[in-house]
């Protein structure tokens, strides 16, 4: 473990001292100290160079200034070195950064017990003696799949609630915790947990750097789409012990550092690319494969075999039992997303988005996907450019992608799905998948009550594709077949009559007291719901994100509700 400790007073340079003495006597695992003292301009720097290097942070100083200091430094909690403060009477020890995955809490009661101080843990599970679910996936070299899963399990814990956990053979449906190699197998507000059991072997020239390693396990990990939340050892042989490039990657991405000589890495049994070249020089003639094995435990077997990368090799093993799916390749999965929140979308659509290697959509519709696809590449364009949207899907399937085009709603509901397969037949080599979504019809019409609970339509007031007299004719039908009617695209800065057009169409078929409804930003933030007369429903200002609801004349308004009898007899 590296430790760096930086103080600006001759006090704090004492406590340091005596802090590193005490630790490094007691400690479970060597302890490698960097003491920075008086050196207070260079502090940002310091501790920036900490986080690239993944080294633990001390300050022994106000808190204040450690917490600017590491401030432009800290990106994710699941990620980021752990950090504690002390202060410079060496009273009290504060873990500021990455309590749990980190350790900084288990830091500051070590620290605190060397120096006889009071530390003041404020992680709320810890204070509340509950569950932690990000410290369990810690300690059982569990990846964590969705953060927003540790929030909510949390909350549990600390009100007393029962955890419900799934292991992966039973059902994950009541569970509130799933341990599982499958993304597809978790829903919302559940905490998905994956194990780290894959290992890397890497072999490398001498002086190769933490750059170069870096750049040829992340070539490997993406062309055959492994997670790297998936790894949990870097191996090599012995002779590569002190390899500084190695040691900074293991460092870096908070990974063990296994080596094995080469008697043992030659007696892994199978079948292993060979070279003589290497076996004169290191005594075995494979050390990425080999070590990959010997990481990995009895039974393990190789998932990805050696890749040579300009001076590095690296390969990929699963433990016993573990095989991955193959990649889905020259495919484009049209997605419908619902209205955007992940809590709204099928399990089918989350399933797509997760194998997929390359999202392309709007714009506006890629930043409503969050963090959990984060790090998935993604091609946007402007509004207008359909066409070209398609193309990019269909080109970059043909590089041997998996390929999700996101549309908001459903993608055969005025979505992208029919100019897909239109252009599918330019592009043989490459199959279109459409997946289903929740459209605003349904999702709308749940805000309101049930508007749409007898038969209804569907119309869009948008003329860009539709000349005009053909909604005219299809309103007026709809009237007179006395239809529940769902209007998308009502309005637009350039259509900002058209809803106004529509209620005086309609007004010559229903009477004034029709009840309506309309919902702006349906299940997202700022969700507006209303109802109102038909009549009223002509003067209302509404906007491209709202869907307007026209009832029959059965329909009523009953409270904030707009509500369509199916017709059953209630006495």
């Amino acid at each position: 473990m590296f430790i760096d400790v930086l103080t600006f007073t001759e006090h704090g340079e004492k406590l340091a001292y005596q802090m590193m003495t005490s630790i490094s006597k007691c400690a479970d695992e060597e302890v490698k100290w960097h003491l920075y003292y008086k050196d207070a301009e260079d502090i940002y720097t310091k501790s920036r160079e900490a986080f690239e290097n993944g080294h633990a942070l001390v300050f022994i100083c106000a808190i204040g200034i450690a917490m600017r200091a590491i401030a432009s430094c800290v990106k994710d909690k699941l990620t980021d070195v752990p950090v504690v403060g002390m202060d410079d009477a060496g009273k009290f020890v504060v873990p500021l950064l990455s309590g749990h995955m980190g350790g900084a809490n288990e830091l500051a009661l070590t620290i605190a017990q060397a120096m006889s101080a009071t530390p003041v843990i404020t992680t709320s599970t810890d204070c509340n003696d509950a569950f932690s679910a990000d410290l369990f996936a810690k300690e059982q070299n569990l990846s964590i799949m969705n953060r927003e899963g540790i929030r909510s399990v949390s909350a549990k814990a600390i009100e007393g609630k029962p955890i419900r956990l799934m292991v992966e053979h039973f059902k994950a449906a009541s569970a509130d915790v799933v341990v599982t190699r499958d993304s597809a197998k978790y829903r919302h507000g559940t905490l998905a947990l994956c194990p780290r059991d894959y290992a890397v072997g890497i072999g490398c020239k001498k002086g190769k750097s933490f750059e170069e390693i870096e750049s040829a396990v992340q070539s490997v990990l993406k062309e055959h789409q492994i997670d790297e939340s998936r790894i949990g050892a870097i191996a090599s042989i012995d002779l590569k012990a002190e390899e500084p490039g190695l040691i900074r990657f293991s460092q870096v991405h908070k990974l063990p550092f296994l080596t094995f000589d080469a008697e043992i890495l030659n007696g892994i049994q199978g079948h292993f690319s060979s070279s003589d070249f290497v076996k004169n020089t290191t005594g075995t003639d494979n050390v990425c494969e080999r070590a990959a094995i010997a990481a990995a435990g009895d039974g393990a077997s190789l998932l990805v075999q050696k890749t040579a990368c300009d001076g590095v090799t690296v390969a990929i093993a699963s433990p016993a039992g573990v095989k991955k799916k193959a990649p889905v390749r020259n495919l484009v999965y049209v997605v419908g997303m619902g209205p955007g929140a992940e809590i709204q979308m099928t399990q089918q659509a989350l399933s797509a988005l997760e194998q997929a290697d390359t999202i392309v959509g709007y714009s506006v519709y890629l930043e409503l996907l969050g963090a959990r696809f984060a790090k998935k590449e993604t091609i946007s364009t402007p509004m207008r450019q359909e066409m070209r949207r398609c193309e990019i899907c269909f080109e970059e399937a043909q590089k041997g992608k998996c390929v999700a085009m996101v549309c908001s709603g459903d993608a055969g509901v005025y979505g992208m799905a029919t100019l897909l397969l239109d252009l599918q037949s330019k592009y043989p080599d490459v199959g279109v998948e459409v997946v289903p979504g929740i459209t605003a019809a349904t999702s709308g019409a749940a805000i309101l009550g049930a508007p749409l609970n007898h038969d209804f339509c569907v119309i869009s007031l948008s003329d860009l594709l539709t000349p005009r007299s053909v909604i005219e004719a299809r309103l007026r039908a709809a009237a007179q077949g006395d239809f529940a009617i769902a209007i998308y695209n009502p309005s637009s800065h350039k259509r900002n009559d058209y809803l106004q057009w529509a209620c005086e169409i309609l007004l010559e078929y229903r009477k004034e007291s029709n009840a309506c409804g309309y919902v702006e930003n349906i299940g997202r933030d700022g969700t507006k719901a209303s109802v109102c007369t038909l009549v009223e429903l002509r003067s209302r200002k509404v906007n491209m994100f709202t869907t307007v609801f026209i009832g029959n004349s059965q329909t009523k308004i009953m409270g904030n509700h707009l509500v369509t009898p199916r017709g059953y007899h209630i006495d």
